[in-house]
């Protein structure tokens, strides 16, 4: 498939607020609202206008193939969706249907069981490419390490939980399935290393995929909890919470074989993540950051050989850590905003860089500025081009998505130079038309499917 090409056009384009937007009075058929940055019909980026890098600008749009539907299943939110896929979209997921994932420079875009490579930092469209189209599913989760995907899914006809290993290539993928059984999730964002990703399966399974070929170390059913980033470069760890008096348990299974290596008892009645390192500590994580809100709790930093105590903060949770210099860093945010810290002292870490991490940039995700419960109070054109709401630790004030018609946010990333980027999915307002009875799907037909990224100012 060609790459977008990438042209010029009127600056007025990108000046175009949704604030401005309307539709024409009496009885016309079509809706009228005002281009935005991701109307032109291809890839445009914030070169073309001079605005890289600044709070809500688009850094790039990259227009979509195909005929593409609203689809209102599941969260009730507008939805574009492709025509062919339309009947497919399983109201119990909604907007969970299609998503995005970020590695090595490329963003991976899914919609079902069909992706699309976008070059990451000029929105070039690199290929397009499906996995076992003779067995469609909706996609539940994805993640890429070294530039190959692990695939989780639910079949569209026999609902069986399924895995695929992707391979990508220059022109697209290299795909088999997985030969796991019933495979729940991929624990979230740092149970991955750079070589291996652990996959959920039922009854405390845990099956460690080799993330270069696809092959399945081991599958072992492990005791305890696994959570955020259980694995180091040696070791997966497990953790059950003391309760009610009883002991809890932290257990050691090696990483190379799965087996049990030892564990120990303590008594702390902790829930939320555990954070292993390489350099030998466990981080306990009462507080949690999801979507774009962190609660807040204790965190302990114990030595993962004894399970010795070796410091303590209050009111905080952990977002990541970073080898940096010989040691382990914790990253988190505080009351005192964000923080850095030895893991093995609790000190702060002050030599340490901000945090750039994709960790902290998926903490801003990008919320509907009204409920679903709120739809009957709306208009239709309200609730085409209602905006999204990005908030997050180091937004002063909230950010306004405001360029698209069904937008919903897929993921987010870190530039080369450090700057934080949303990844959103959407219909250019204009080419927002209205239902029509022979239409090949319900919903209205939307002729401008884009993908695009917002910067989001730091």
């Amino acid at each position: 498939m060609p790459r977008g090409l990438i042209a010029p056009f009127a600056a007025a384009v990108f000046l175009t607020p949704l604030a401005a937007c309307s539709v024409e009075d009496g009885a016309s058929s079509e809706y009228r609202f005002a281009p935005t940055a991701i109307s032109p019909d291809t890839t445009v980026t914030c070169d073309d206008h001079g605005d890289c890098g600044e709070r809500g600008a688009v850094r790039w749009s990259t227009p979509l193939q195909g005929d593409y539907f609203m689809s209102y299943e599941g969260s009730r939110y507008p939805l574009p969706v492709p025509a062919d896929q339309w009947m497919d979209v399983d109201p119990t997921y909604g907007a969970d249907y299609l998503g995005a994932v970020e590695d090595s420079g490329t963003v991976y875009y899914y919609e079902q069981e069909r992706f699309t490579a976008i070059d990451a930092q000029s929105g070039a469209l690199l290929w397009t490419d499906s996995i076992d189209l003779e067995n469609p599913m909706n996609v539940e989760a994805t993640t890429a390490v070294g530039g190959n995907l692990i695939v989780l899914g639910r079949a569209n006809r026999s609902k069986e939980r399924v895995a695929y290993f992707a391979k990508t290539e220059v022109d697209g993928l290299d795909w088999r399935r997985l030969d796991v059984s019933d495979p729940l999730q991929i624990k979230p964002d740092s149970s991955i290393r750079d070589s291996s990703v652990l996959l959920e399966g039922r009854n405390g399974e845990q099956h460690l995929v080799d993330a270069s070929d696809g092959e399945v170390i081991w599958s072992e059913k492990v005791a305890g909890n696994v959570t955020k980033r259980s694995l180091s470069d040696r070791y997966l760890y497990t953790y059950s919470p003391s309760e009610d008096g009883a002991p809890g348990r932290i257990s050691r299974y090696a990483l190379a074989s799965g087996e049990k290596v030892d564990d120990y008892k303590h008594d702390i009645p902790l829930g939320g993540d555990v954070f292993a390192t390489d350099t030998g500590e466990l981080v306990l994580s009462r507080g949690v950051c999801e979507w774009n809100h962190c609660s807040s709790g204790t965190i302990l930093g114990l030595d993962a050989e004894t399970g010795e105590k070796l410091w303590e903060r209050d009111g905080g949770a952990v977002i990541d850590l970073e080898e940096a210099g010989g040691r382990s860093v914790v990253h988190a945010v505080s009351g005192d905003g964000l923080q850095s810290w030895d893991a093995r002292t609790g000190d702060t870490a002050p030599d340490v860089p901000g945090i750039r991490s994709t960790s902290l940039a998926q903490t801003y995700q990008g919320i509907p500025s009204a409920d679903a419960e709120e739809r009957e109070a709306t208009s239709d054109d309200e609730w085409l081009t209602m905006p999204l709401v990005v908030e997050g630790l180091s937004l002063k004030e909230p950010l306004t998505v405001d360029v698209g018609s069904g937008t919903h946010y897929l993921t987010a990333f870190t530039t080369e130079g450090g700057g934080t980027v949303g990844v959103f999915q959407g219909c250019a307002p204009d080419g927002v038309r209205k239902a029509v009875a022979t239409g090949p799907a319900g919903g209205e037909r939307c002729l401008a499917p884009r993908v695009f990224t917002v910067d989001y100012g730091f």
